[in-house]
């Protein structure tokens, strides 16, 4: 926090303060009131019609957080520049309807209201007052507002000591060439195959679960997470914990679950290329480390290889021995993967 960069630029600054109604989420809403208050919790829409019904709290309170949100933002981006703060806004249109609208909906209406007042800085030991209308000029739309500053211009010689630049030369592309969107089968429903829709959600279900529990104690909240996400009926959840619960106790994986390792479930690991991955599970003790990828399907070869990676990364980030372990656990089968990636089953 604080001064952090020379120069911050904000191409969009216009961001609203309340949300959008396309993009309103869902209130978990408690009520005192009955019939509803038979329930815990209701799921409500966010909109402004809330304000005439028993959940008008709720709606002003998510509101409240929503603006907060939007000012932090712009604090935060407004307080990091050491020199320099650029940013580009939207002006306010004006409505022939509303002669006086001075309705602030986005962070854009706010900046054009703060622009036409007066602020009082420290300039040194001196206190000054600005109208900060007399740096604004409406016919570019721009405001400049600086003290003391001066900007320093480059001139970059090439070897032909040419300088001019041909708009006329410069290499362009079909942006639509050069886009592709690339499908994952965990983003979507495979509903042609059911088969594999339901292989496939089954294991994201798991590694939701798995990456919330560090020991036995954790099964069966992460597991009711799930059903509250509307994911797994009361019964799936019941039998499910169970079946974990068992799972994680078996004697060969239990050490991995007892609370005598820290852990870290889906933590990122950065390449040198600027590439990330993501292992579901590591354990650490002063002595060595022990990485695990959970698998809930058939095997593959480029586990291992997938492995092998992570278990490099960690070896020369933290200088202690690693061992890499692949583990089915509905199979309760443990794969075991060493250098180059030799693999042993622990049964």
């Amino acid at each position: 926090k604080g001064l952090s960069f020379d120069t911050v630029m904000m191409p969009y600054t216009n961001f609203d303060f309340n949300h959008n109604a396309y993009k309103a989420p869902i209130l978990w809403a408690k009520a005192d009131k009955p019939p509803f208050n038979r329930f815990p919790f209701l799921p409500v829409k966010y909109s402004g019609k809330l304000t005439q019904t028993i959940f008008r709290k709720d709606y002003f309170d998510e509101m409240l957080y929503s603006y907060t949100d939007a000012v932090n933002l712009l604090y935060v981006a407004f307080t990091r520049a050491e020199n320099e703060l650029i940013t580009f806004s939207s002006v306010k249109k004006s409505n022939p309807k509303k002669k006086n609208d001075n309705s602030v909906k986005n962070t854009s209406d706010a900046l054009y209201q703060i622009i036409n007042q007066s602020v009082t800085t420290r300039v040194g030991e001196q206190e000054r007052t600005f109208n900060l209308s007399d740096f604004y000029d409406k016919e570019t739309q721009i405001f400049d507002f600086s003290v003391n500053h001066k900007t320093e211009k480059k001139t970059i010689i090439t070897d032909s000591q040419n300088t001019d630049f041909n708009k006329d030369l410069y290499p362009n592309n079909r942006w639509q060439n050069k886009l592709k969107l690339k499908f994952s089968s965990e983003d979507f429903l495979i509903e042609s195959v059911p088969e594999i829709e339901e292989k496939v959600n089954h294991g994201k279900l798991m590694h939701l679960i798995f990456q919330n529990i560090n020991t036995a104690e954790d099964v069966e909240k992460s597991v009711m997470m799930q059903h509250y996400e509307g994911l797994l009926t009361l019964d799936e959840a019941r039998e499910l914990k169970e079946s974990i619960s068992n799972i994680i106790t078996d004697i060969n994986v239990k050490h991995w679950f007892d609370g005598s390792y820290e852990v870290l479930n889906e933590d990122a690991l950065l390449t040198e290329k600027g590439t990330v991955r993501i292992p579901d599970r590591v354990l650490f003790s002063e002595e060595k480390l022990i990485v695990i990828d959970f698998k809930f399907g058939k095997h593959h070869k480029k586990y291992k290889d997938q492995l092998d990676e992570y278990r490099h990364l960690l070896e020369d980030l933290y200088k202690l021995p690693v061992q890499s372990f692949l583990y089915y656990p509905e199979n309760k089968k443990i794969i075991e993967v060493t250098e180059g990636s030799q693999q042993k089953v622990i049964e």
